[in-house]
């Protein structure tokens, strides 16, 4: 502060900043009260906040988006004298929301407040706009030109709406809810806003991020919703909350961010919870509305459901996006058990008739829902059927003998009567059942002697204890067990063997458990195992443990009584469960015998109407004549390419320009003494003056368009039409059905739902057509489509709609012409009016491609649908019935990924034989994923499912069951695959990699799954001249690293390779002067610049090469001869150097054959050095090698040259001209002191590489050198 000015100056926080001392963004007076913005081009003064200007904006527009402390304004001070003549009349309020970090410029003199993000946009002084009906925050943005009523042709509205918790409250008793947004100051995702397009004709709301954007537009309007339906919608909050959320554009494979997750669960929140009362029983359903102030109707049982849907099927993939999940929190929704799901499924499934049909789940929802296990018809409890035959899943031994302590008693003290006894008598029954099975086979012995008592006594024993075995927790297969041995004559006991009936202790324990015996602490481990050893022998033979090993005085815990009282146990136990296996044996082998029922009584048979079978609202179908002429207009603008009126040049009118002479001055002297190049100077005059003349000869001639008053009139006529057509559609929808309509229990007419159901109805009919089946008689599938939508288009209908798409199209093109021109962007008029839409495709047949031009507010121009259709089906002259492939080239900016691509994954997918993959550079992968899902994510419902692999991905084969099945529903489902080429190529290696490590279930799954690829997918190539680049088929490591063949010697023979070519680069570069780069070193030991610049001089060089290579042996004019055709030519066997070479060189020569005759030189050798191969100077980057370079001296990063012998030649290259440093000099003098055993000779080689005039002496000899000299 400056005591003397009284100024506070601000400054950076750290001092330490740069621009400490000079950079003063904001000055305050502190006597005038101004606070002055100084690193802006005009002064600006802060608002006072509480001023009524500032008051006013806020609270009639910016309470909508941020909280006070968010928001400040400024206002420009073109001097400083204005700091005290401030009339708010002339001023300009700069509006800045600190926190969203966007702005606004308001006009005082106009009363305009202007979007600086969207500068063709002004703040609405109307903020209502017909739909999320309550919503207290958003802003309402309308384009510049809606201000001057006599344009009326402009933008989209927009509608900025700021994330936050939504709560809901109601101000007057019977009014609509108030639906605000709290923005904590402590809140996530502070930051973060949505804007959303007000698209007119489809009477809808459209976000452009996806998914995010989809989900909270569905959240407010789930929020906002009402029982009556939006004024500009058409249709309740509630119905367009669920429409969003079925809509592709809010579902996606990879899992959502915090952000998506955030609105996701303020979604199912809505859900009411519901729970079972009480809890242990399903008699009745407790149901807890979550909010007080929104209609419990609009508290949709489903958006739980959905909400559950959508995470889950993020979450199924996420072993393929293991980044995108590293940091994110769970995904489960809280707040829901399993039983409490299931009963929101019933729930929904009780109400679903009272949904309006676009407020109900998806089909294949609904299907799950009715699979699930809760909807099976009654059946009694098996624990108490006496019915029960399968007596495999209630063995004896896994059963009532599994476990425990056991006290059996005999059948001696076992009284059955009096019955009344055994209602409240506490034996447990598994202490009892051997005693009774013993009593039983005692009954069958004395019927065998006559006595038949016994049998009849027992037979009414087992039918009271089946009367009362629920009361006391008997299982009435165990009574049929006793039944079936007591009649059956199959079945026969030894009285003697049954096991001793007395106490029994864990009876699980059938063999020796360690444990149980214990030793002292300080007992070593080898005298523990031998005692445990002897004691296993002596229960293996059934004896009595005698100590052999003689157990130590300090053995307290158990001693040889103990042990023995154990082996006793254990013997014990093994034996009753012989006993009871061999019982368990003997009854299976019979048929079983069943006690009494309490009351017989049939099994009541419950059953659940089908989803297909289930009554539906049935629209009265009647003769709803429409209008035959209207019906000749739709046939014409529908069913035949465009060639009605439309904007267009009218004429051609000639320029009349004056011919200007040619320009002799700007050409030097074509004196040859004065000019050396005049020849070439005269050539190119003579040249230029021909063009010249013939340029002049040409006439000039320019379009005339027409005014902007006819184009206005060609839109109005178009307009009428549409309505014409639209109300004509409407009445012959609704004529006979107008209370279902009304009442919101059939389909809301509004152009949004009509579009989508005509789509459905177009893609059955292509279906159909594709299998060429009859269109005389509807398909399952057709029929299925009308049944669920409960609202069929006849042939008559689609025809209107199809028209009035068309219209709808032309009025868009229209508007955007006249956009144009009334901004004098006379280039883009130009265009767009060149432009006829539709002129060489008919809309009936690719209704995907009208939705798209509908929705995205395009025109599909005449060239763009060549392309696709000639890369749909190519015209290829030829017989070949295998070509599949066509490529086409467009110019940059000619919609070759904005609109050819989804043309083309609209129409090339076929549910039952073609899946579209749309391959895209890596790089561009995240744009396209988010321009597709924009795109086709709406009425036309396509999602895109992102295929991602990396090489250090460990599949396993439920991961890639779980791809394939996801790979078979996008066939299914007309769903579109995006994916690179290096996924492409990882997810292949991995499979080979699966292979190689033996693991072939996986490795089976994958080359099945890329086989099914194979037969399936239809790959679009964007960018393709790039991605078939030969860098996207480099070579990947495997395995662990090694050695390269042949180890040194192979880097020694490619340097003297070099070196022949270093000899006779000169001689080369003389013959071939024009196909040579060459340059002559500087020094003897230098290596000369030489670059091959095509092929023609390569056979020579390899002669050459090949020559000096043999003229290193001593070999007869024959072998010579033989050898020099093996090196140069790649018909001959290798067995052809045998008996000619000696073994120890035959790689030499290979190597040097896969140089010359396999052009591995030559591809070195055309190479630029530093452009196109050099060593990566990054820091970062620890290897020597050479890699691929993308420009001059720019690596290329994580890549590497695949081919080993390419690598190395391009390595020993790279040093050759760029020579090493001096580290890597350093290096080299001290392996030569260090670790070579003559280090003086090897020194003396290097230096007679060089002349004598450029070695010092003082290194001449290397006693010389000294590495410690600096």
């Amino acid at each position: 502060m400056n005591k003397n000015t009284r100024i506070i100056e601000f400054r950076a926080i750290d001092f330490r900043d740069p621009k400490f001392l000079i950079n003063i963004p904001y000055v305050l007076a502190v006597d005038k009260g101004f606070l002055t913005t100084k690193n802006t081009e005009i002064q600006q003064i802060l608002v006072n906040r509480s001023s009524t200007l500032f008051q006013n904006l806020f609270k009639h527009y910016f309470i909508r988006l941020d909280d006070e402390p968010y928001v400040y304004m400024f206002r420009e001070c073109a001097s400083p004298i204005s700091e005290i003549e401030f009339t708010q009349t002339h001023a300009i309020i700069h509006i800045h929301l600190s926190r969203l970090g966007i702005a606004f410029k308001y006009d005082v003199r106009n009363n305009i407040i202007v979007s600086r993000e969207y500068s063709e946009m002004h703040v609405d002084e109307n903020q209502w706009f017909g739909t999320l009906t309550g919503l207290t925050a958003g802003l309402l943005l309308s384009p510049m030109s809606s201000i001057n009523r006599e344009y009326q042709h402009y933008l989209s509205r927009k509608l900025i709406v700021p994330f936050g918790k939504i709560t809901v409250k109601r101000i007057s008793g019977h009014g609509h809810q108030t639906v605000s947004i709290e923005r904590n100051p402590s809140m996530s995702f502070a930051h973060q806003y949505f804007v959303f397009n007000f698209n007119d004709r489809l009477q809808i709301l459209q976000s452009t991020d996806s998914p995010t954007g989809w989900l909270y537009l569905a959240l407010l309007h789930a929020m906002t919703s009402h029982p009556l339906p939006d004024e500009y919608t058409g249709m309740t909050g509630m119905e367009r909350a669920v429409e969003l959320l079925n809509s592709a554009g809010c579902w996606t494979d990879q899992s959502f961010d915090p952000l998506s997750l955030d609105i996701c669960y303020q979604i199912s929140n809505i859900s009411p919870s519901s729970k079972y009362y009480p809890e242990h029983l399903t008699c009745m359903e407790k149901i807890s509305w979550k909010y007080q102030f929104l209609p419990y109707s609009l508290q949709h049982f489903g958006y739980y459901l959905i909400v559950k849907k959508l995470i889950d099927t993020s979450e199924k993939l996420n072993f393929m996006y293991p980044l995108a999940n590293s940091n994110k929190k769970s995904n489960t929704l809280s707040g829901y058990s399993h039983s409490d799901t299931k009963l929101l499924e019933k729930l929904y499934w009780d109400y679903r008739d009272s949904y309006n049909p676009a407020a109900r789940l998806s089909q294949e929802m609904e299907e799950d829902i009715l699979r699930q296990d809760s909807f099976d018809s009654y059946r009694p409890t098996p624990i108490y059927d006496s019915s029960i035959t399968d007596y495999q899943s209630f063995r004896l031994t896994n059963d009532m003998y599994r476990c425990g302590d056991l006290n059996l008693q005999d059948s001696s003290t076992i009284r059955c009567f009096p019955l009344s006894q055994w209602v409240n008598l506490s034996y447990e029954f598994k202490n009892v059942w051997i005693g009774l099975l013993k009593s039983v086979e005692s009954a069958k012995v004395s019927a065998v002697n006559g006595n038949h008592t016994d049998i009849q006594r027992l037979e009414i024993f087992l039918d009271f204890l089946h009367y009362v075995a629920k009361q006391r927790g008997i299982r009435p297969m165990y009574l049929n067990m006793l039944k079936t041995v007591l009649k059956s004559s199959a079945i026969s006991l030894n009285l003697n063997s049954f096991p001793t009936f007395g106490s029994y202790c864990r009876i699980e324990e059938i063999r020796v458990h360690r444990e149980r015996i214990h030793f002292p602490l300080l007992f070593d481990e080898e005298k523990r195992n031998k005692i445990l050893a002897e004691v296993e022998q002596c229960f293996k033979e059934n004896r009595p443990y005698d100590d052999k090993l003689t157990l130590p005085p300090d053995m307290i815990i158990y001693n040889k009584s103990d042990i023995n009282k154990l082996l006793i146990t254990w013997q014990s136990n093994k034996t009753l469960r012989e006993f009871l296996e061999s019982i368990q044996t003997k009854i299976d082998s019979v048929e079983p015998c069943y006690v009494t029922a309490r009351v017989q009584v049939d099994q009541q048979k419950f059953t659940r109407e089908s989803n297909d079978t289930h009554h539906r609202i049935k629209l009265k179908s009647g003769n709803s004549s429409i209008r035959c002429d209207l019906i000749s207009v739709a046939e014409r603008k529908y069913c035949r390419s465009y060639s009605g009126d439309s904007v267009k040049p009218t004429r051609l009118s000639k320029v009349e320009n004056q011919k200007q002479s040619f320009p002799c001055d700007i050409f030097p002297s074509t004196n040859h003494e004065k000019n050396p190049l005049s020849d070439i100077a005269k050539l190119f005059k003579n040249q230029l003056a021909s063009s010249w003349q013939k340029f002049e000869s040409i006439g000039e001639f320019t379009k005339e368009y027409p005014s902007t008053n006819e184009i206005t009139g060609l839109l109005d006529s178009f307009r009428r039409e549409s309505i014409e057509l639209w109300e004509e559609l409407l009445q012959s929808i609704t004529l006979f059905n107008k209370l279902l309509f009304k009442t919101g229990l059939a389909f809301r007419t509004t152009p949004a739902i009509l579009v989508s159901i005509f789509h459905k109805i177009w893609l059955n009919e292509e279906q159909e057509r594709h299998i060429n089946q009859t269109d005389n008689l509807p398909s399952r599938k057709k029929q299925k489509i009308e049944e669920l939508s409960g609202l069929f288009l006849t042939r008559e209908q689609c025809l209107l709609l199809g028209a009035t798409l068309v219209n709808w199209i032309v009025e868009q093109q229209l508007q955007r012409t006249l956009y144009f021109a009334n901004h004098k962007r006379w280039e883009d008029f130009e265009k767009e009016v060149s432009n006829t839409p539709h002129s060489n495709w008919i809309p009936s047949e690719h209704l995907p491609w009208l939705i798209l031009e509908l929705e995205m507010n395009i025109t599909i121009r005449k060239v763009q649908v060549d392309v696709a259709r000639h890369m749909m089906k190519p015209n290829i002259p030829t017989d070949d019935k295998q070509v599949k492939n066509i490529v086409m080239q467009m110019n940059m900016g000619e919609g070759k990924t904005s609109v050819i691509v989804p043309m083309l994954a609209l129409s090339l997918c076929l549910p039952s034989s073609s899946l579209v993959r749309v391959i895209v550079l890596k790089s561009l992968l995240i744009m396209n994923y988010q321009s597709l899902r924009f795109k086709l994510g709406g009425l036309l419902n396509r999602r895109i499912f992102s295929f991602g692999c990396r090489r250090d991905m460990n599949f396993n084969a439920v991961q890639i069951n779980i791809l394939r099945q996801r790979l078979h529903q996008a066939l299914k489902k007309r769903d579109i695959v995006l994916t690179s080429p290096e996924y492409i190529l990882s997810f292949d290696l991995l499979s080979i990699d699966k292979c190689r490590r033996n693991e072939f279930d996986v490795a089976r799954s994958m080359l099945e799954t890329r086989q099914w690829l194979k037969v399936f997918a239809r790959d679009i190539l964007d960018e393709s001249d790039e991605i078939l680049h030969v860098k996207y088929q480099l070579i990947y490591t495997v395995g662990s690293q090694k050695e390269v063949d042949g180890s040194t010697e192979r880097w020694k023979t490619i340097q003297s390779i070099l070196a022949s070519v270093k000899r006779y680069a000169a001689d080369i570069a003389h013959a071939y002067s024009n196909e040579v780069c060459y340059k002559p070193p500087k020094r003897r030991s230098n290596f000369p610049e030489f670059r091959l610049l095509s092929h023609q001089a390569f056979p020579a060089l390899c002669e050459k090469v090949a020559n000096d290579w043999l003229q290193k042996s001593a070999y007869r004019q024959e072998e010579r001869q033989l050898l020099l055709s093996f090196i140069l030519r790649t018909d001959l066997s290798v067995n052809t150097l045998v008996n000619h070479v000696e073994d120890n060189k035959i790689p030499q020569f290979l190597i040097l054959r896969g140089f010359l005759s396999s052009h591995v030189l030559l591809i070195a050798l055309v190479k630029r050095y530093r452009v196109n191969y050099g060593v990566n100077q990054n820091p970062n980057f620890k290897r020597l090698m050479a890699v691929p370079f993308r420009a001059k001296d720019v690596a290329a990063e994580n890549t590497e040259f695949g081919h080993p012998d390419i690598a190395i030649v391009l390595t020993q290259l790279f040093y050759y001209y760029k020579g090493l440093n001096d580290a890597q000099m350093l290096q080299c003098f001290n392996r030569l002191s260090e670790k070579e055993k003559d280090p003086k000779e090897i020194y003396e080689e290097w230096i007679s590489h060089e002349d004598e005039n450029d070695v010092d002496s003082s290194i001449k000899e290397w006693e010389g050198v000294n590495l410690k000299d600096d």
